[in-house]
């Protein structure tokens, strides 16, 4: 379209024309011969199967009895057909039978082997691929291959014949249009006329002659309209311009405020924009589709992504993968709601290595309230993160190496007691056998030496009652024998017998049995809390419950005591309240204290069934300590204490190792 761009109207019209009709002829020519090729290849492949299926015919006999002498004059009568370039026939093996090709054909492109059957078009030929079939069953395959030179000779005639005709077309389109032309051309030529005198002189009264009602008597028409209308706006626009003068001195003042205005605005966001390019933290800003429109420095040394490698993308190039499709949803619901989202993300380096962002991801709205961008700031903290799994680690560490130590103190008491009962008790019981025996000898009128005696028994009983007390205080053995209930009954009779203060137990555990290491945790925060009673709380009564729950057990021990404070329960020294807390936070549980102001003290200690698996127990071999008071005294025989203690031992030895 440019070649007619400047030439003149007349050969403009004579070209446009000889374009339309030779586009007009090319398109009907390319019609015309695609339909010709695309008949003359189905006509073709018509033919060749024809063909295929009489020499399929014809070789059937040749192929079941292997005689490749007839399968050869079979292909061979293919040579009075000059369309057809080579032939093959197949064993059932897909092995080569016979062969027939022209002399100018290649051996080389026909196949050593049968292809696989269909038809198949290149540039120079047509290649038929089918099975021969000897009762349904498949005993051999036909190669046949046609050329394509009959076919482009005879799309080469038709193409010679209409680039003729379309010479012809052509040379008879210039000479009508050429005839034509002065009916278009010459009021053409008068409207660029009086455009040029009107240009030149500024003169808008002149009209141009209109010639007719066509299109140019239209524009003709026009064209004396917008004269008349220049010609009473030139009036107006002397007038306009003596107000626009006046309007410009004002606007040039109120543009001298916005001059100040913007150059405040610019400083502002200047601050800003360093404000934003300086800062540690590091800042994407995305389009509402989440494609990022820009980061500043910090996002570069954090990510290790450049600008360039950043802008363009989403934020996904971040994404380290360990955060759920749900986490993503509640972002994406949050921020298209036009509420921030704070959260800390894993995400992942260029160079692969995660790292944790404490980001805050913002909605922009325009001035009509609607989201335009997204603000997302963030911080690196991995090295906070890192420090508080160190500072977890070394927690669990600290609660595993509590668990040791309070694992090997339980195993302590147990060896303690167990000596006390085995060692003292059996001494003690052999020092009284002693001194019944030689009070039993002694004179009746030896009453002093009797009375000392007597008081001396009493003593030893006294010690036993002692030795007693002390082997269950250090580890009762009806916990381990008869469970944590039977354990929480003892205690309760235990605590209100020695202090005086009412103790009330309620047990709903519906027949469960907490095992062994859950049932040492509970009866030690149930003695610390009663010592915690008699120490601190100065009450009269106290409630003891346990209770299942669902998938947890709940200790509650409530006192109407003078209420624990704030104070007391964040004392750092208070060494019981947070002995009870790690024994509960070791097997995943937790103690609640609560006081109130009006008197009483509340602990709850829950407890869950499902315990973590990384758990040690803290009793680590079975209990063989007994409280004393469950030996009942047995006749020995012996003379003295000496030979009495190996007789008590044999008959005592059964019922404490089984303890």
């Amino acid at each position: 379209m440019r070649l007619l761009r400047d030439v003149p109207i007349r050969t403009k019209l004579a070209r446009i024309t000889q374009l339309a009709l030779a586009a007009a002829l090319g398109t009907g020519t390319v019609i015309l011969l695609a339909v010709e090729f695309q008949m003359y290849r189905s006509a073709m492949t018509t033919e060749m199967r024809s063909m295929a299926d009489v020499i399929g015919t014809n070789s059937r006999a040749a192929l079941a009895f292997r005689d490749r002498a007839a399968g050869e004059r079979t292909l061979a009568a293919l040579g009075a057909d000059p369309r057809i370039m080579a032939a093959r026939l197949y064993t059932q093996e897909g092995r080569v039978f016979a062969t027939y090709r022209r002399s100018d054909v290649n051996p080389d492109l026909i196949p050593a082997a049968a292809p696989a059957d269909g038809l198949s078009l290149r540039a120079r030929s047509l290649t038929l691929v089918q099975p021969i079939r000897l009762d349904a069953e498949r005993i051999g395959t036909i190669w046949l291959q046609f050329g394509m030179a009959t076919l482009y000779n005879f799309l080469l005639k038709h193409a010679l014949i209409v680039i003729a005709v379309l010479g012809f077309a052509s040379l008879a389109a210039l000479a009508l249009s050429s005839r034509l032309q002065g009916m278009i051309a010459g009021p053409v030529a008068h409207l660029a006329q009086m455009v040029k005198v009107v240009t030149e002189r500024y003169d808008y009264s002149a009209r141009a002659i209109k010639s007719g009602q066509d299109e140019l008597g239209l524009l003709t028409d026009g064209f004396n309209e917008m004269l008349a209308r220049i010609q009473e706006r030139d009036a107006a626009l002397q007038q306009a311009r003596e107000e626009l003068e006046e309007r410009v001195a004002l606007r040039t003042h109120e543009l001298q405020l916005e001059i100040v205005e913007r150059r405040r605005a610019e400083e502002t966001l200047r601050k800003l924009s360093s404000a934003v390019e300086q800062t540690a933290d590091s800042v994407l800003i995305t389009d509402r589709e989440g494609v990022i429109e820009y980061v500043n420095p910090a996002f570069e040394r954090l990510t290790g992504y450049s600008r360039d490698e950043a802008v363009g993308r989403t934020p996904r190039l971040l994404k380290s993968g360990l955060h759920d499709q749900q986490f993503y949803e509640r972002l994406w619901t949050t921020i298209l709601s036009g509420k921030p989202f704070r959260a800390v993300f894993i995400n992942r380096k260029k160079d692969g290595t995660l790292y944790y962002d404490d980001k805050t991801l913002t909605p922009l709205t325009n001035s009509q309230g609607q989201i335009t961008h997204f603000l997302s700031a963030g911080r690196d903290i991995t090295e906070r993160m890192q420090a508080e799994e160190a500072l977890r680690r070394s927690r669990e560490q600290l609660r595993a190496l509590a668990a040791h130590l309070e694992s090997v103190r339980e195993d302590e008491r147990t060896r303690i007691a167990r000596e006390i009962h085995d060692e003292l008790g059996q001494m003690l019981t052999g020092l009284k056998f002693d001194l019944s025996s030689v009070a039993a000898r002694l004179p009746h009128n030896q009453a002093a030496l009797l009375e000392r005696m007597q008081a001396m028994e009493q003593l030893i009983g006294a010690t036993i009652q002692s030795v007693q007390r002390i082997s269950t205080e250090l580890r009762p053995g009806i916990l381990d024998r008869l469970g944590l209930v039977a354990a929480m009954k003892w205690q309760t009779r235990e605590f209100q017998t020695r202090t005086g203060i009412r103790c009330q137990l309620d047990v709903g555990l519906d027949g469960y049995e907490p095992d062994r290491e859950t049932s040492t945790t509970l009866f030690r925060i149930l003695q610390e809390a009663l010592t915690n009673v008699v120490r601190h709380a100065g009450a009269t009564a106290v409630n003891i419950s346990l209770i299942l729950d669902q998938d947890r057990l709940i200790l509650a021990v409530v006192d109407n005591g003078r209420g624990i404070t704030e104070q007391e329960m964040t004392d750092s020294n208070a060494l019981g309240l947070l002995g009870m807390r790690e024994r509960a936070l070791l097997f995943g549980g937790e103690v609640t204290i609560t006081g109130s102001p009006k008197g009483g003290t509340t602990v709850m200690v829950t407890i869950p069934l499902q315990q973590p698996t990384s758990l040690k127990s803290l009793d680590t071999e079975p209990v063989r300590a007994e409280p004393l008071d469950t030996v009942r005294p047995e006749p020995v025989e012996g003379t003295n204490g000496a030979q009495a203690r190996p007789v008590e031992a044999r008959h005592t030895h059964p019922s404490t190792s089984s303890g």
